[in-house]
């Protein structure tokens, strides 16, 4: 992966943009017509802008009728963990250490939230999962029917990124093929994933470098690390990148 580029493309860029990471499995596209799915969209949503994108843009692919989708709205439950918020502050900076020792000229980095831009993103967040999987009748009818494709649930989790590392598989079942969507994050997420991510790079064994994280934010990096069969769309929101 030629990382380095692919961090000044999502740096410089001043769109919205999307990095596909083909597995390999993922199935042929066989067309608009057919009125049986071929491709399945899994999108774990945490929230932030990049999440938010990410929602809006698999409604848009579920116009398509050869399309359905999944999305899981999957919140930390701080109240499941029995590690302590201190321990986890020092977790954070050890994953912090690994992941990020050197700081590359195009990186980006997670920004700080303070009450007020955490409240507005919380909001945010619930305004588009609330416009989404409410009943929509303000929409037109090509997206009505593409909500139709899309199966909504909710999940809450002390290690989020090893619920979703459970459910992807699931997915793969069902389908045989599946991509997930997922937002980057790597500015102006809801909550940094480094420390659950130091845990599964030290769990997989797997000799992930820093740079995945870096390039593909802490969802992409923990299904690279635990070599989850399903391909990857990663999106980044216009002006997230800082």
């Amino acid at each position: 992966m030629y990382s380095e580029f692919i961090r000044k493309v999502f740096a410089l860029t001043p769109t919205n943009v999307t990095l596909f990471v083909d597995s390999g499995h993922t199935a042929p596209y066989a067309g608009g017509t057919s009125t049986t799915a071929t491709q399945h969209l899994f999108l774990p949503f945490f929230g932030g802008p990049d999440d938010r994108l990410a929602l809006s843009f698999v409604v848009q692919l579920c116009r398509n009728s050869s399309v359905q989708a999944t999305v899981v709205r999957i919140q930390k439950n701080e109240g499941l963990t029995p590690v302590s918020s201190r321990e986890d502050e020092k977790g954070s900076d050890a994953s912090h250490a690994i992941l990020h020792q050197t700081l590359a000229a195009a990186d980006t980095v997670y920004g700080h939230h303070n009450t007020e831009t955490r409240l507005a993103s919380d909001s945010a967040d619930n305004i588009v999962w609330t416009r989404y999987t409410s009943v929509p009748s303000s929409f037109d009818t090509e997206t009505t029917a593409a909500l139709s494709r899309i199966t909504f649930d909710t999940r809450a989790s002390a290690k989020p990124l090893h619920t979703l590392i459970q459910l992807v598989p699931k997915e793969n079942l069902r389908t045989m093929s599946v991509i997930v969507v997922a937002g980057r994050s790597r500015r102006l997420a809801v909550a940094s994933h480094q420390a659950e991510l130091a845990q599964i790079i030290t769990e997989s064994g797997s000799p992930l470098g820093s740079s995945i994280p870096k390039t593909l934010g802490d969802v992409g990096a923990a299904l690279i690390a635990t070599k989850t069969p399903a391909s990857l769309l990663i999106v980044q929101a216009r002006g997230s990148s800082g």
